[in-house]
């Protein structure tokens, strides 16, 4: 005899908010280029970024990164974020589910 046991918990978590211009785009590949190298920071959720209006908002977790780290990775792969927004901080829910065989 299986029996299954589902679980579910609602786990809080904060996540800021940052809206800024990015300096030094020229073409769409400066655009993926500047995604996939925030996308890699542990804790980093979002990302978008127009290399035509060189508007960038980034959503991440304060826990696990922060926004020193993610400006310094900006600058070292060569752009300049400038007109940086206060930081909004935005609580999200996420629904943690686990299932258990017995």
């Amino acid at each position: 005899m299986v029996v299954l046991v589902v679980v579910e918990a609602i786990e809080m978590v904060r996540i800021e908010k940052i809206d800024f211009k990015t300096g030094g785009m020229h073409c769409i590949n400066c655009e993926n280029r500047i995604k996939e190298t925030v996308l890699s920071i542990e804790g980093v959720k979002d990302i978008k970024v127009d290399y035509f209006t060189e508007k960038t908002t980034i959503e991440f977790d304060p826990t696990k990164t922060d926004f020193n780290n993610i400006m310094k990775t900006i600058r070292n792969i060569g752009y300049y974020p400038r007109e940086i927004s206060q930081k909004k901080n935005e609580i999200h829910s996420q629904k943690v589910v686990s299932i258990n065989k017995n």
